[in-house]
């Protein structure tokens, strides 16, 4: 698996389950995609892991 993206409709990331996620699967690129970004470019970097989010 070379990406996992989680669809929200929250303003702001679940970061406890990124973090999770980014444990279970530390080869994999983490994104999360607010219903109101138009693509996964436009969701923010998470500057803790310099991951996009």
């Amino acid at each position: 698996m070379d990406r996992i993206v989680i669809l929200t409709g929250r303003p702001e990331p679940d970061n406890h389950l990124v973090e999770l996620l980014n444990m279970l699967f530390a080869g994999c690129k983490i994104s999360t995609v607010s219903t109101g970004a138009e693509t996964i470019e436009d969701a923010p970097a998470d500057p803790t892991s310099g991951r996009a989010l």
